[in-house]
């Protein structure tokens, strides 16, 4: 641009000045304008601004890949690259004019300093750093300092999850930045990304995340300290070193305070620090940063507009000449001067050049930016083509650039391949913009804009995928903003709030979603419980008014309201009164948990007076007393169930009035157990197992067996006292149920036990075993087991006897007297002397005729059967097998002459083949409660 005498003032400052304002509201003063900015999306952003001010009709859009031109242009904004020449503006700026010292870019700044003005008025936007530089090139030049709005302040170095919201964290690396805003993602619900080479739309998009609040942090490149103006409190730095096209260096205190000025927005205070791996700031940056002082620039990037383009070697030779000037240092090669010379010295295009008009052509290509950075060699490669192309005054062929276009118009892919397809179609934008490259120049700007805004949509849809956690921020915007938060419960018990899934809600406990990583989890259990503080209140409600049919306990203690565990019982003062552990979360308040406490304390009372009726009512009948009371208590502190060696004395104490009173309660004496028989139901057991587990403090109750069953099999590892309270008696590898022991004890009493006897029928089928198992199960009760074989006798058929009816009385049980007989008296004779006569229509033996008299008689070989033989053969008790620990207590007796010489004298007696002699008839006990009978018995 040509010289003028207008006015030329350097706008100067730190950020949050409003400089860029200014120039704004000077440029919209004249009838024209055109104002310079360092990129795209800051060109963006103007433009945006004006067109609201002033309409879209007078205001242009130049950038390198968009050109918005309307025929009734008054106001163009342009990047400093694509600044229009020679249209005479009334109003010229160019923005952050320090950036006349970058070595990329900075001798396209210098120019527009040198070179450009306004007929009327110019302006220079920038950091104070360029006062000496400015005064000494431009002359006549006017200074205006603004002083910054607000107060800016380091705050030093914080962890990433401890940085506030409405920050922003600065990274020099694309790698950088995406490894921060995946944490940010996991920790604080997600953040907009904000990269330079971003298009505006996917650019503006993600910074309408940041600004309406979806997200609380952005996380950038250095390209937000260039302008961007966003409602940022903190800045915090993840790195103070970047890689500049050459190298990686260290970034100067400017460049820092640059990017930190965009923390604090007009009067709002801003504070900077540091996060990640970047170390501490010095004291001596920090107080150039925060007092706004540093190095004034010595020297501008330069190089020579007075290009000359008849040869090719001319041209290089004008772009490499030096200045004369101490301020103006000559730029280092930049990307389109490395082009040209590559292309030269190609052949194929050294030999078309061959006038001026190649030469220009050729320099205007080497002009198109290397937005796909694949490689020098690659991009000159294209450059090339696009040369043979257009040199002939042709244009680039339209089905050559179409198949381009469509190679790259897919919206698959992650975020890195969408991002090399906006740089690729970038590429294909900025040939697009030049009137004689293309034949249809507003047709291809409409088809490279369409599969450039496509691909940003679907980059920003990415980026937003895998770096904000809608749900998250959602919830934690809410519970910032401190709003009351509501949330739905479906039948499932899935918790929404806001709209989003956040868990599910049993019982009275809130569970947050089991997806959510460990950082999202503490957000949703926030927003959860905050929400659920009215379902809380109803839920308890319903629970306390609910039927005892709802809730019911587990066989390891749990209680539960349909499918939700709501407590559990854990152990109280004794068993019948077990105390209660509520399942409620804290923050649902203690008058909650104190209503399901009273509710399930009801419960729990309600089903032990129903399960343990007859237990409980032997425990208040007062009608017990004396010793029969002791004996009634020991009853109900085992409950219900009691092995009678444990009380055999004080049984043995009790006279028949004592006993009768304890009869009437249920109580039943039997040979090996005393026990209520209600007691051993199905219900009351899994109660019983339940309690007894809890006074035990077992870390895991054993389970009830299942019921119906009369033997079980052995459990490895049960704990002492498991098969008394379950209702079962362990005997060899199996446990049988405790009442049909006793019915077991009754038939084995009449047998010979000393000379042995056989299991009859009806031992094998009220035990439902086989003879082997019989014989396992008969050994662990003290018998000896000695097994033979014989030849299987035939069945004969009996005569029908009968049976007589007896009067009713409890099922046969052994009683305390008979048990007490049955240890004092011998043993049954060992041989019956006497056999039944078989009834007069016995069936005869049935003899086979031979067909022939004579025919020799064949013997068939005899059927063998096994059998055991049971002998009485008490043992020192052996230790339980199903536990690792010693025996406890004295063994057992199995009766009075059980033990020492009389025991070998049984045996030796058992071995007799003679007959024992009769029996001695004892005296009739007066306190047997069959004496009666038995002196009937007599008289016959």
């Amino acid at each position: 641009m040509s010289q003028s005498r207008g006015k030329v003032t350097a706008v100067l400052g730190p950020t949050n000045t409003g400089k860029t304002h200014y120039a704004i509201e000077r440029m919209l003063g004249y009838r024209t304008g055109v104002i310079g900015l360092p990129l795209r999306l800051l060109a963006r952003e103007v433009y945006d601004k004006i067109v609201q001010l002033r309409g879209p009709s007078v205001v242009a859009l130049v950038t390198g890949e968009e050109r918005i031109i309307p025929p009734r242009t008054q106001y163009w904004v342009a990047t400093v690259e694509a600044m229009p020449t020679g249209i005479g503006p009334d109003f010229l700026a160019v923005d952050e004019i320090q950036l006349c010292g970058d070595p990329e870019r900075g001798h396209v700044f210098t120019d527009r300093l040198l070179n450009a003005r306004g007929t009327h008025e110019t302006l220079f936007m920038g950091s104070d750093t360029m006062r000496g530089a400015i005064n000494a090139l431009v002359p006549k030049v006017s200074f205006m300092h603004r002083e910054r709005f607000s107060v800016l302040s380091y705050s030093g170095p914080r962890k990433i999850s401890r940085i506030p919201g409405r920050s922003a964290i600065v990274g020099f690396s694309v790698d950088n930045v995406y490894a921060t805003a995946e944490l940010l993602r996991r920790q604080k619900g997600g953040a907009a990304v904000v990269l330079g080479a971003l298009s505006p739309r996917t650019r503006n998009a993600q910074v309408e995340l940041y600004q309406n609040g979806d997200v609380d942090h952005l996380v950038a490149t250095d390209a937000i300290g260039m302008g961007l103006n966003l409602d940022i409190d903190h800045v915090a730095f993840a790195g103070l070193s970047k890689f500049d096209g050459r190298r990686m260096r260290a970034l100067a205190p400017n460049e820092l305070a640059q990017i930190a000025g965009r923390a604090g927005r007009y009067l709002q205070p801003g504070s900077f620090g540091v996060t990640g791996e970047a170390g501490d700031l010095s004291s001596e940056v920090i107080d150039a940063i925060e007092n706004h002082r540093f190095t004034p620039m010595k020297k501008l990037q330069w190089r020579s507009n007075q290009l000359e383009f008849g040869t090719v070697d001319a041209l290089v030779s004008s772009l490499e000449r030096p200045s004369d000037n101490e301020w103006l240092m000559r730029a280092r090669e930049a990307d389109d001067l490395k082009a040209l010379k590559t292309l030269t010295a190609m052949p194929d295009i050294a030999d078309r050049i061959t006038s001026g008009r190649e030469v220009r052509l050729l320099w205007d290509i080497c002009q198109v930016p290397d937005f796909r950075n694949i490689s020098s060699g690659e991009h000159a490669n294209l450059l090339a083509r696009l040369f043979g192309y257009i040199q002939d005054g042709s244009h680039v062929p339209d089905d050559w650039l179409a198949t381009q276009i469509r190679q790259i118009d897919r919206m698959d892919g992650d975020i890195d391949t969408l991002s090399k397809r906006l740089a690729f179609i970038r590429t294909w934008t900025y040939v697009s913009q030049r009137k004689t490259w293309v034949q249809d120049e507003t047709h291809w700007r409409g088809v490279t804009r369409a599969v450039e805004d496509r691909l940003s949509d679907a980059l920003h849809e990415r980026l937003t995928q895998r770096f904000v956690d809608r749900r998250t921020s959602v919830l934690l915007r809410r519970l910032k903003q401190k709003e009351s938060l509501v949330a739905k419960v479906n039948d499932k018990g899935e918790v929404e709030v806001e709209g989003q899934f956040v868990g599910k809600l049993s019982g009275f406990r809130f569970q947050q979603d089991s997806n959510a990583t460990p950082d999202e989890a503490k957000t949703l259990r926030a927003a959860g419980l905050a929400a659920l503080t009215p379902e809380f209140n109803l839920r308890s409600d319903r629970f306390y008014n609910a039927p005892d049919t709802e809730i019911d306990f587990t066989e390891q203690g749990g209680l539960m309201w349909g499918e939700h565990a709501v407590g559990k019982l854990v152990k109280g003062a004794d068993a019948l009164t077990p105390a209660i552990e509520v399942f409620v979360d804290e923050e649902a308040g203690a008058d909650v948990a104190e209503k399901v406490r009273r509710r399930l304390s009801h419960f729990v009372e309600r089903k032990i007076a129903a399960l343990f009726e007859p237990l409980l009512a032997l425990k208040n009948d007062e009608a017990v007393t004396g010793m029969a009371r002791g004996v009634a208590f020991r009853i109900v502190e085992e409950l219900g169930v009691l092995p009678r060696s444990v009380v055999a004395d004080d049984v043995k104490g009790l006279d028949q009035e004592a006993r009768g009173l304890l009869r009437k309660q249920g109580v039943r004496f039997g040979q090996y157990t005393i026990f209520q028989q209600l007691m051993l139901k199905p219900a009351p057991t899994r109660l019983r197992l339940v309690l007894w587990s809890l006074m035990q403090e077992l870390d895991e109750f054993p389970e009830a067996p299942p019921p119906g069953l009369v033997t079980v099999p052995a459990i490895t590892g049960a704990p002492e006292g498991y098969y008394e309270k379950a209702g079962y008696r362990l005997a060899g590898s199996r446990a049988i149920r405790i009442d049909m022991l006793e019915r077991l004890a009754d038939m084995t009493r009449n047998q010979d036990s000393r000379g042995g006897f056989e299991a009859t029928a009806d031992m094998l089928s009220i035990t439902g075993m086989t003879l082997d198992q019989f014989a396992d199960l008969m050994g662990g009760l003290g018998y000896k087991a000695e097994k033979g074989e014989r030849a299987k006798v035939k069945a004969v058929v009996e005569p029908i006897v009968e049976p007589v009816a007896e009067p009713a009385a409890e099922p046969v049980v052994a009683t305390e007297d008979a048990a007490e007989e049955a240890k004092t008296a011998p043993p049954p004779e060992a041989v019956t002397e006497t056999t039944a006569e078989p009834a007069s229509d016995a069936a005869e033996p049935v003899v086979p005729e031979a067909d022939d008299a004579n025919a020799p008689v064949t013997e068939a070989e005899p059927e063998v059967e096994s059998f055991f033989t049971f002998t009485w053969a008490p043992v020192k008790k052996r230790p339980d097998h199903t536990r690792n620990d010693k025996p406890k207590g004295k063994p057992r007796r199995a009766n009075a002459q059980g033990k020492g010489k009389g025991q070998q004298r049984d045996q030796a007696a058992a071995r007799k083949t003679t007959a024992r002699p009769p029996k001695v008839e004892k005296p009739i006990d007066p306190d047997n409660p069959f004496a009666a009978l038995m002196a009937l018995k007599g008289k016959d």
